[in-house]
């Protein structure tokens, strides 16, 4: 039985509403000041300034941020999200899994035959490619809050946003199977590198140098793994009242394309309190990954934006740019 069988209409803002952790101020200013008492002390992975790792990182997991502009939509990425009708047709999950890689080798070659990103290797050229807009199964976040919430806060005033905080382990990475080769093929593209995995109960945090000045700007690491599935026991909840209607693998990839937990342990408490519970909670958890969500209020967008910009946080900022400024500068030079 899933969620939707138990009657009337189930959507995904159903599903996350029921999680959300509430923040009562109802001005940008105070708003803004809870998440960063919250957010801001808040354990992330330690890089420089383009993206290598630091040899002091924190001990265990930390948290990765992601800001989408509309609360309705699920934690998925953007490769999935031109699939996902098909997929709900009746798509079983090797056929879903292979028709994504098809759809990857094809952006790779096109992208390669077009001399975009040459000299590197299959997963590099797929960040930079997702940071502009081509379609990955990668899905962006950031090691800074602030980034997530301008990109929560960025477009659709007439509706709320949604704040994404994901706890993993940033040592997944370092036990993340490599190619073979330096050469453009996909680790998940071969069964048997996979071989021991769980590739699809499983989340990794890609950890690689930023190769661009978006990624640099926007603090931009990516999250992969296999299409989420109920296989392994992985099962939501729509409800806490409704323990015997967990969600349709269907229903389970609206929410996150990743096997990612959202629980729904944090009644009514503040988000000091349950960000607190969140991270305690999580070494207990089978599961890789783990977020809370924290609905932006649409009211509240246009003068977040207007904070976020003091603290250096603006379009101008998160997108830098590089080719407008090169031409300004050239045509300075030349006068």
């Amino acid at each position: 039985m899933s969620a939707s069988s138990t009657g009337g209409t189930w959507a995904v803002s159903d599903f996350l509403s029921e999680r959300e952790l509430a923040i009562s101020a109802s001005d940008p200013s105070t708003f803004y000041q809870e998440l960063d008492e919250v957010l801001g002390s808040l354990s992330i992975h330690a890089h420089t300034a383009f993206g290598s790792e630091l040899d002091d990182q924190p001990a265990g997991e930390t948290c990765f941020f992601r800001g989408q502009s509309s609360a309705t939509w699920g934690l998925s990425s953007s490769l999935y999200r031109l699939y996902e009708d098909r997929f709900a047709s009746g798509y079983v999950s090797e056929a879903a899994e292979q028709a994504l890689a098809n759809a990857e080798r094809q952006v790779l070659e096109t992208a390669r035959a077009n001399g975009i990103v040459r000299g590197l290797t299959g997963l590099e050229r797929l960040t930079i490619l997702q940071h502009h807009g081509a379609p990955t199964r990668l899905v962006d976040v950031s090691t800074d809050w602030r980034v997530a919430l301008y990109f929560a806060c960025e477009e659709r005033d007439a509706e709320d946003g949604r704040l994404f905080v994901i706890s993993t382990c940033p040592k997944r990475w370092t036990d993340f199977r490599k190619p073979l080769n330096d050469d453009q093929s996909l680790v998940w593209w071969d069964k048997r590198r996979l071989k021991g995995l769980d590739w699809k109960q499983s989340v990794w945090p890609v950890l690689l140098p930023f190769t661009d000045s978006r990624m640099v700007a926007q603090r931009g690491y990516f999250l992969v793994g296999g299409l989420t599935s109920d296989r392994g026991g992985h099962h939501f909840y729509h409800g806490r009242s409704k323990k015997n209607a967990p969600l349709s693998n269907a229903e389970m990839r609206r929410v996150s394309s990743l096997a990612i937990e959202f629980p729904n342990v944090f009644d009514s408490l503040g988000l000091q309190a349950a960000t607190q519970k969140f991270l305690k909670r999580r070494p207990k958890s089978k599961w890789t990954a783990s977020a809370i969500t924290i609905r932006i209020p649409a009211s509240i967008k246009p003068g977040i934006r207007g904070l976020l910009a003091k603290q250096g946080v603006s379009r101008d900022d998160i997108y830098p740019p590089v080719a407008e400024t090169t031409r300004l500068l050239k045509h300075v030079a030349a006068e």
